[in-house]
């Protein structure tokens, strides 16, 4: 019996392999995918964790290059607030930088690049102005011309008699 047994086994187990092993396949195909996927986020997660540095550094970067590009289009003259602004967020940052905490420390320094681009804009606008204003000015009156001939004072009028009064 144990003969026969087992050749029905090997019947039924090559009849179910021939229908299961596709789907077992395509389930596995999935569970490796999906491990996949895990560890590729779980990677990603923790490398942009431990690259908090490296971004916070770029981002402070670009910051100080708007920066420099508002100073030279004279912002500290043109737009004063939005430049002073630029410059505080930028200096937190650094500090927040230095303190370790960089995801605060790279919102502080994307805030001073928009500050710094504004400062940008309204100082340009402000050189234009200024510009069209010495332009468009009216002109100064030249130097008085000196007078042909000095003229003689003009006598100064006789006093009039008060009225007599009386009857």
């Amino acid at each position: 019996m144990p003969l026969a047994m087992g050749v029905h086994n090997l019947a039924r187990r090559t009849t179910l392999d021939a229908t299961v092993r596709p789907a077992v396949a395509r389930i596995n195909r999935l569970q490796n995918a999906a491990l996949t996927r895990a560890f590729v986020g779980a990677a990603l997660v923790l490398s942009a964790l431990g690259c908090g540095a490296v971004s916070t550094q770029q981002t402070l970067g670009d910051a100080q290059k708007q920066i420099d590009e508002a100073t030279k289009l004279e912002g500290e003259e043109f737009a004063p607030y939005e430049y002073t602004r630029a410059t505080s967020y930028f200096q937190k940052a650094k500090k927040l930088t230095g303190e370790g905490m960089y995801e605060q420390a790279a919102e502080y320094a994307k805030l001073a690049q928009l500050a710094a681009e504004k400062a940008q804009d309204v100082a340009r606008l402000g050189k234009e102005r200024k510009g069209r204003l010495q332009k468009f000015a009216p002109k100064e009156p030249a130097a008085p011309k000196a007078p042909a001939a000095p003229t003689a004072p003009k006598p100064a009028p006789a006093p009039t008699p008060a009225p007599q009064g009386g009857k």
